[in-house]
């Protein structure tokens, strides 16, 4: 069985770039560290942590994915992020794309939805 990709939401994601030691992520996890464009995104406002992600993506450490209009992926999302189901909460976005990929690499019928970012 190959290793499972993972998803980082911001939050978590953060933590590691706050502290410039997110080499403990592509270190553990060689080729598996997938950044959802909705977490890229979210790093954004704080500028020096976009650029740290930027200088691994440069290096092919991470992969950045992001989810494609129009697709089940997409309505997920959109649910998860806005309107929820009755008893349920509205998650934020880069949480929502990181559960959704997730989702996708356990149930591989709906992996069309992701894509590469370019």
């Amino acid at each position: 069985m190959t290793n499972p990709p993972l998803y980082f939401d911001t939050d978590c994601l953060s933590a590691f770039l706050w502290v410039k030691d997110e080499s403990i992520l592509t270190q553990l996890y060689p080729g598996r560290v997938i950044i959802p464009k909705q977490v890229y995104d979210e790093l954004g406002s704080v500028p020096h942590l976009q650029e740290r992600i930027d200088i691994l993506l440069g290096r092919n450490e991470v992969k950045l994915l992001e989810i494609e209009a129009d697709t089940p992926a997409a309505e997920l999302y959109a649910e998860l992020t806005g309107s929820p189901r009755p008893g349920h909460a509205v998650i934020g976005r880069g949480e929502a794309a990181s559960a959704w990929g997730t989702v996708i690499y356990r149930f591989p019928a709906s992996k069309g939805p992701l894509r590469p970012c370019t």
